[in-house]
């Protein structure tokens, strides 16, 4: 299945997530963290973010 397939691509690999601490960010930084990409940088004004949505994975290793 396709989906897998870019899942397992992700695995060791790093990612730069812009705009990080918003609703869509935010949730891709979990996805990020769940197929196991790593380090995941997240950059975000906070204009618009909440911290509060990258609580969990602020407290993750791999994760600034």
């Amino acid at each position: 299945m396709i989906r897998d397939r870019v899942i397992d691509g992700l695995r060791g690999r790093s990612a730069l997530v812009t705009g990080g601490a918003g609703f869509i960010g935010s949730n891709l930084v979990e996805g990020l963290m769940q197929a196991g990409a790593e380090p995941i940088v997240v950059v975000d004004d906070l204009s618009l973010g909440r911290r509060e949505n990258l609580a969990g994975a602020l407290r993750t290793r791999g994760v600034s």
